[in-house]
């Protein structure tokens, strides 16, 4: 199942992109817009970085950062923060989230970067696949 397929019921589904910490904004930046021109539905595109910004001091530890990220809502709209989550870097955080939105049954996609400057979203569906993915990485 395509990404756009399952955020097309959703209304302006909002993704969390798991980029590295240490990863340059211009990278970022692309990765973003690499993400959305994957998409086949109208998404807000929020890069983790981003995010840590806006709400890491609200939560105060990382535990709770990643638990607020995923199963979090947002107190004034009532949303969920996020819809789905997009991981491009494997770092232990991004990780940490990525499980616990596999675990929750969230839309979890794997953002890989191909030879020729292609890039590609696979869902990620159990925990075990997520396991593939980190040991190949």
């Amino acid at each position: 199942m395509s990404i756009g397929t399952l955020l097309v019921s959703m209304q302006r589904p909002r993704l969390l992109v798991l980029v590295d910490a240490d990863e340059g904004e211009a990278r970022v930046d692309a990765i973003v817009a690499d993400v959305r021109g994957m998409l086949e539905v109208e998404c807000e595109v929020v890069p983790s970085t981003m995010w840590f910004t806006q709400s890491f001091a609200r939560c105060g530890t990382w535990e709770s950062w990643v638990t607020d990220s995923v199963l979090g809502y947002d107190y004034n709209t009532r949303r969920i923060h996020f819809d789905g989550f997009v991981v491009c870097a494997l770092g232990p955080v991004n990780r940490q989230i990525a499980r616990l939105a596999i675990e929750k049954q969230r839309p979890v996609f794997h953002y890989t970067s191909l030879v020729g400057g292609e890039a590609a979203l696979n869902q990620i569906r159990s925990d075990e696949q997520f396991a593939l993915i980190l040991q190949e990485s």
